[in-house]
């Protein structure tokens, strides 16, 4: 069981189970660093789109409170990152 998402994506880099295992305890910023050093695997560019989406779909299902508030953007544009968070906000109403 991984802390967050992008622990348990960069895991599934590799198929060595102890390298998988590394990333249990890791907050996303040391999973996202300690990624680049681990052992690729072969099939990692066919796979690693359905990998995300298998991560975040199970983050939306195990979390219904957050879904909620996914589903209540609506149509909304949304962009992963702290910048374009600020930029929604002080936008909002400015249409």
């Amino acid at each position: 069981s991984y802390q967050n998402n992008e622990a348990a994506f960069q895991a599934q880099k590799t198929l060595d189970e102890k390298e998988r295992m590394s990333f249990t305890r890791m907050n996303p910023s040391e999973a996202k660093h300690a990624g680049r050093r681990i052992t690729l695997r072969k099939d990692w560019e066919a796979v690693k789109v359905g990998i995300m989406h298998d991560i975040v779909e199970a983050k939306f299902r195990q979390n219904p409170s957050l879904a909620a508030k996914l589903i209540g953007t609506g149509n909304v544009y949304l962009e992963e990152g702290k910048a374009m968070l600020l930029l929604r906000k002080s936008t909002a109403g400015n249409t």
